[in-house]
């Protein structure tokens, strides 16, 4: 008997995946127990890795589901998730679950900042702490540079509702 590859215990161990993910959705249905009625009945879906995908509808449609249903978050009443790694075969998403969410950031409409400096918000969950330029490249890359007319700039303490930011600014930020 052969021992597991690098890469499958990695996985297994839940270790990020460090590559561009996509998703093979195939018959998907889901039905909240309270409501009875399917809220996503027999979807096929394809998303390439890397591949940007924006899903629109309004309230109740199904969206958050989807997106709880593509992470494992939710089991599908009928259908399958898989993920698609760059060129491999869509595989089950069970097992590679744990890595996936560890790769995976997500932003909804209520933001989620800790009480304390930003810079705490900013390496909230990040095993590695960023070298400062880094810091300073994401700041830019989420049109972040208000933070530095901020008193204290990124020592600039929170609430933990961010009092004195605006709604769009504490989204950037989480």
């Amino acid at each position: 008997k052969s021992l597991p590859s690098a890469e499958t215990r990695a996985a297994s161990a839940g270790a990020a995946i460090q590559e561009p993910v996509g998703w093979s959705l195939s018959g998907l249905s889901f039905a909240y127990q309270s409501e009875g009625r399917p809220v996503l009945e027999d979807l096929s879906l394809e998303v390439t890795p890397g591949q940007a995908l924006v899903v629109v509808g309004p309230s109740g449609a199904g969206k958050s589901t989807l997106l709880a249903l593509m992470l494992g978050l939710l089991r599908p009443s009928q259908g399958s998730v898989s993920l698609v790694l760059s060129g491999k075969k869509p595989e089950p998403l069970e097992p590679r679950r744990a890595a996936l969410l560890r790769t995976v950031g997500y932003v909804g409409p209520e933001s989620f900042l800790v009480e304390g400096p930003i810079e705490d918000n900013l390496l909230y969950g990040l095993d590695l702490v960023p070298e400062k330029w880094e810091i300073a490249a994401a700041l830019d890359k989420t049109e972040c540079q208000f933070v530095d007319g901020l008193p204290g700039g990124l020592n600039h303490r929170l609430t933990e509702q961010g009092q004195g930011l605006s709604a769009g600014q504490k989204q950037r930020l989480a």
